[in-house]
């Protein structure tokens, strides 16, 4: 560790008037910070008070351009002091920051803004990487914040417009998925916003109640790493639920140094509602795969009628209407209807072939009947409907007529 006040690098009295009095190695040699720098020491800062001014900002810059801000000192003596001992701006910042923090052994509470650390920073006028070296010097804090707690603050600070870092992430969008199973991968890119390095340090999953386990976070390059403004890196995420027709929520949870120590993306997705039942198609019964004709109904012919009462003259026919219903579900196939009658009472009767009667259908035939010559009094017919799987008998009253004779 090499403790230097760097505000005397350059060229002054007392550091002139040495040249001649010793080698031109050991003049060049005054605050060798780069050499110490590249031997591997950690530089640490000192303000040198009460001796010299409390002037931090000035000690930033001469370590840089090693030049004397006093216009007379530099007639005198123009040039940098040594200038292959200078350090850049940014090896001069983390000396007067975490190097200074190391040498008080602090380095793990302040000295720089990370996470978990004491929020011990300032807040300045001008970005000292946008002006000139020379002019770093200039730099005025505008608020002073110890702990987090602001105890130091100009009436200029509320109109400070510098934009520190910041995340920026959109919410993904995933598909309706089905319990059970596990979606396609879906990537949030964290982008470093604001003007200041993004620092993020863990990165994981909030799942809310009920949605634990629901989201799955495959990969992420995030953790752990620093990003200046623009640059980006990834967080990978698969939707697996669990529950049929439900809402799962989360958030990735990104630790960063922001304000409230983190930035969470929130997560939403919708499991897909229970499918329904399978069903065997439209005329078949029976449950998937083992769909079915359904069984039938046989033929029902009893709701079949005939003529209840017909009068015939001696001698003449007559007709029996027949109608045949078939009020089963099944048809009726190779349907006869035949009538019979008593003889001699009468000397014909017939039988007609219906064939088919589809179910739920009806068919009319007509029964002819002739009486004998002598035929008296009433006599039944009977009507019979036969098919291949049902049987049916009607009656009907066949009463004579006598003829009268024509006298001549």
């Amino acid at each position: 560790m090499a403790n230097l006040q760097l505000q005397w690098a350059s060229r002054d009295p007392y550091v002139a008037n040495v040249e001649g009095y010793v080698s031109p190695a050991n003049y060049n040699s005054q605050y060798p910070a780069n050499s110490l720098q590249k031997a591997g020491a950690v530089l640490t800062s000192g303000s040198d008070f009460p001796i010299d001014a409390i002037a931090p900002f000035q000690q930033i810059e001469t370590a840089v351009d090693r030049l004397n801000d006093d216009p007379a000192n530099l007639e005198r003596w123009p040039g940098p002091l040594s200038p292959d001992q200078a350090i850049t701006l940014d090896q001069s910042l983390m000396m007067h920051t975490i190097g200074s923090a190391y040498g008080l052994f602090q380095e793990d509470r302040t000295g720089s803004i990370d996470v978990g650390k004491d929020a011990d920073l300032i807040v300045l006028d001008q970005n000292l990487y946008d002006v000139p070296i020379g002019d770093v010097s200039d730099t005025q804090v505008m608020l002073t914040m110890t702990r987090g707690k602001i105890v130091s603050e100009t009436p200029d600070a509320a109109t400070f417009d510098a934009v520190g870092a910041q995340v920026d992430a959109a919410q993904p969008q995933f598909p309706v998925q089905s319990a059970g199973t596990i979606g396609p991968i879906r990537t949030v890119t964290v982008t470093a916003g604001g003007d200041r390095t993004l620092k993020i340090g863990d990165v994981s999953l909030n799942d809310d109640v009920g949605s634990e386990g629901d989201f799955l976070m495959t990969s992420e390059n995030c953790s752990n790493r620093s990003f200046a403004p623009g640059e980006s890196c990834n967080v990978r995420l698969r939707f697996a639920p669990a529950k049929e027709a439900f809402t799962s929520t989360s958030a990735i949870v990104l630790g960063a140094n922001i304000s409230g120590n983190e930035h969470q993306v929130p997560l939403t997705a919708q499991s897909a509602p229970k499918p329904a039942d399978p069903v065997c198609p439209t005329g078949k019964v029976g449950t998937p795969p083992n769909c079915t004709d359904p069984v039938k109904d046989p033929a029902d012919l009893s709701g079949s009628s005939a003529t209840k009462a017909l009068t015939i003259k001696q001698g003449k026919s007559g007709k029996i209407t027949v109608s045949v219903k078939n009020s089963g579900e099944s048809d009726a196939t190779d349907v006869n209807v035949c009538t019979t009658i008593a003889k001699p009472f009468a000397t014909a009767a017939n039988c007609v072939p219906v064939g088919m009667v589809a179910a739920g259908a009806s068919k009319t035939v007509k029964m002819s009947i002739k009486l004998g010559k002598k035929a008296k009094g009433k006599r039944t017919a009977t009507t019979k409907i036969t098919s291949s799987v049902a049987t049916r008998s009607l009656t009907t009253k066949v009463k004579a007529k006598k003829t009268n004779k024509t006298k001549k």
